[in-house]
C-alpha cells in the first residue's frame, strides 16, 4: 500500500489543494488515475500493472469464484478492466456514456457479453457519492431486461475510498442487487495521507484539513 501511495502521489494522481469535483461541491484533495498511462517513460505500464495488481488482490479478497464478469463505467475504469482480462483472464465490460449511445442497431447500455445467471462484481476508481455506481447498476438492468437476461451483483470493488458514499450504496435497491451493495477498497484517503505524512510528502496541516472534510461529509 505504501510503495502505491507514494507512487501515486509521485505522479500526480494525488494532488492537494482546491478542487472542483464533477459534483459541483469543494474538496482539498483531488484523485485522477485516468493520467497513468501517460506518466513518465520510466513509470510506463509499471504503474498502470501495480493499480491492476491492487484491485485483483481485493477482488480475490471478495471472492474471486464468486464473480463471472466485472464492469466499470467509463472511461475511467476501461484501462483497468482490459488489465485484469490481459493479467488475469478475468471477463469484463463497462457502461456506455449517454452521448455515445447509438440510434441504430440493438441498444446497448453496457459493452458486454452476459451468461444468464452471471455475478457481477462492479469496479471504479474512486469511491465517492456512489453516483457513478448506481448509474451503472441502472444500465446492466436495462441491459438484461433488453437481453432477457437475469443477473446479480452485491458487490463492489474501488481503488481508494473518499469515507462518504457507502452507505448510500449499502441501502440501493435494484432488480440486480436487491440486497444492496457493499464497498471493498484497496485503500482510504484517510492511509493515503497518513503515509503521505510519515514520509515528509505532507504536512499534518493538510492532513487535518482532509480528516476535517471526511467527518463534515460523513454526517450528510
Amino acid at each position: 500500500m505504501r510503495e502505491l501511495t507514494r507512487a501515486l502521489f509521485d505522479a500526480g494522481a494525488i494532488r492537494f489543494g482546491e478542487f472542483t469535483l464533477s459534483s459541483g461541491r469543494r474538496s482539498s484533495y483531488y484523485l485522477n488515475l485516468r493520467l497513468l498511462t501517460s506518466v513518465r517513460k520510466e513509470w510506463q505500464g509499471t504503474l498502470v500493472r501495480k493499480v491492476v495488481e491492487a484491485y485483483h488482490s481485493v477482488i480475490e479478497d471478495v471472492g474471486a469464484g464468486k464473480v463471472d464478469i466485472v464492469l466499470g463505467p467509463a472511461y475511467a475504469s476501461i484501462t483497468y478492466l482490459a488489465g485484469l482480462t490481459l493479467l488475469y483472464g478475468i471477463r469484463t465490460g463497462y457502461g456506455v456514456k449517454e452521448e455515445a449511445l447509438k440510434g441504430h442497431g440493438v441498444p446497448r447500455w453496457i459493452y458486454a457479453e452476459f451468461t444468464d445467471g452471471d455475478h457481477v462484481l462492479y469496479l471504479d476508481d474512486v469511491m465517492s457519492s456512489g453516483g457513478s455506481i448506481l448509474k451503472l447498476d441502472a444500465q446492466v438492468e436495462k441491459q438484461c431486461g433488453v437481453d432477457n437476461l437475469l443477473v446479480s451483483a452485491k458487490d463492489v470493488v474501488v481503488l481508494v475510498d473518499r469515507q462518504e458514499g457507502r452507505s448510500v450504496l449499502e441501502a440501493h435497491r435494484s432488480a440486480v442487487a436487491p440486497q444492496g451493495l457493499k464497498v471493498h477498497s484497496f485503500t482510504t484517503i484517510g492511509q493515503m495521507c497518513d503515509i503521505l505524512v510519515g514520509d515528509g510528502l505532507i504536512t499534518r496541516s493538510v492532513r487535518n484539513l482532509v480528516a476535517k472534510e471526511i467527518r463534515e461529509k460523513s454526517r450528510l
